[in-house]
């Protein structure tokens, strides 16, 4: 056939054999290139099928490693809240315990400091106790008694003569209703239980039966230190004794 195509190539241009061969030519030449992007269009096809499947594995892979990373970190992130959550609650059972233990101590200060403030208290009262029997036991340590030591108490000569130098007795009367209506109300009768009372309250508590203007009195006496104040209620007393004695017919010789 080459040969054939070779021979009308060669006859004289314009010739029917020449128009022919050219046609072949260009016939085969159409059907040699159709063949051709026939063979390039397949293997495009056939190389984007397999890019396509290439991405499509590679997406799919992708994704699986995507997905097993995001399941491991997810793993890895609920172990570490999970020691976290431990560490916090090992901190917090901890922390929980200095903190009863911190309770304890200061129960323990607050303890201490109530047990020093009672035994502050206890010193102050056993001052004023010491303070009260140097003041009880002085007159006698001196031998000037106030009062006869029998009953009915009497004033002796130094209390008399204190109850005149402060006018002890004005005191008395200037208080009189008052104290009488006190001792009334206690429902004594007994000279001895009267006795024991007047001297108790007087000595003790004189607040109740004088007024706060005659303690004020009695107060600055005691502060200027002639006598003690505990002398000169007991001065009162006994002239409270004498006047409440005579008024309701106490009879005291008994």
């Amino acid at each position: 056939m080459w040969e054939l195509l070779k021979d009308l190539i060669q006859s004289q241009p314009g010739s029917i054999g020449f128009y022919f061969a050219v046609t072949l030519i260009i016939a085969w030449l159409l059907v040699f290139v159709t063949k051709k992007i026939t063979k390039i269009t397949t293997e495009h096809g056939f190389f984007n099928k397999t890019l396509e499947r290439i991405e499509n594995k590679f997406d799919k892979q992708f994704e699986k490693i995507e997905n097993q990373f995001e399941k491991q970190f997810e793993k890895i992130e609920n172990q570490f809240e999970k020691q976290f959550e431990r560490i916090e609650n090992k901190f917090d059972r901890q922390f929980e315990k200095v903190d009863k233990r911190f309770e304890k101590v200061d129960k323990r200060f607050e303890k201490v400091e109530v047990d020093i403030i009672e035994v502050k208290t206890d010193i102050i009262e056993v001052k004023k106790g010491l303070n009260l029997l140097n003041i009880l036991i002085e007159p006698f340590i001196e031998k000037k008694l106030i009062t006869e030591k029998n009953s009915p108490l009497k004033l002796t000569q130094l209390g008399k003569d204190i109850a005149e130098e402060f006018g002890l007795k004005t005191i008395v009367d200037f208080n009189w209703n008052k104290i009488s209506d006190h001792l009334k109300s206690k429902n004594l009768t007994h000279p001895y239980d009267i006795e024991q009372y007047c001297l108790n309250v007087t000595m003790g508590s004189p607040e109740k039966i004088l007024s706060e203007m005659d303690m004020f009195k009695l107060k600055n006496i005691a502060f200027r230190g002639t006598y003690h104040l505990i002398q000169l209620t007991e001065v009162i007393a006994v002239l409270i004794l004498e006047r409440y004695y005579v008024e309701n017919n106490i009879e005291t010789n008994l």
